[in-house]
């Protein structure tokens, strides 16, 4: 049986994962994987948990938002290149740039359904040194903490906004 390990950001967005995560789980046994379960814990737990296990999965899924999916990829570059399992991303975030750009669902059954049937493709990846990396946008200067600082309850109320207001 192959290895799936399922990583969910609790404080991510609405949590719309919550309402269908029973469904989920099961689009994943059924595409005959067994899967582990872990709740991120807080700020780069999701890259220290795939650097120290990820090797040992076939596949690593995780659901939050953009921060999430970068903290799973900084994980999955601290891998050796042949040992680094496949990537599937469930979009949970408040804003999800990355799921917009690539045309991913933001509904948490049809994201898993498109993880276990769907076509795999390749994203282009960056660095600023040896261990942040990021998949989607990188910035510098006075923008640089704004999605961090911006409180959740913003995000949520406002959207993009939110991230608008708090660098202004």
């Amino acid at each position: 049986m192959k290895r799936l390990l399922f990583f969910i950001n609790p404080n991510a967005g609405h949590a719309e994962i919550r309402g269908t995560l029973m469904e989920v789980l099961e689009i994943f046994s059924a595409g005959g994987y067994e899967v582990t379960v872990h709740m991120t814990t807080g700020p780069r737990d999701l890259t220290r948990q795939i650097a120290a296990r990820g090797a040992q999965y076939d596949l690593i899924v995780c659901t939050g938002g953009d921060g999430t999916l970068n903290e799973a990829v900084s994980g999955l570059m601290a891998l050796p290149y042949e040992k680094r399992p496949k990537l599937g991303y469930i979009p949970g975030g408040t804003v999800n740039d990355v799921a917009s750009t690539l045309g991913l669902s933001r509904d948490p059954v049809t994201a898993a359904e498109e993880i276990i049937s769907g076509h795999e493709f390749a994203i282009d990846i960056g660095s600023f040194g040896d261990d942040r990396w990021f998949a989607y946008v990188a910035a510098f200067g006075l923008f640089t903490d704004v999605s961090y600082e911006t409180p959740q309850e913003d995000k949520r109320a406002l959207g993009r906004l939110a991230y608008l207001l708090a660098g202004a």
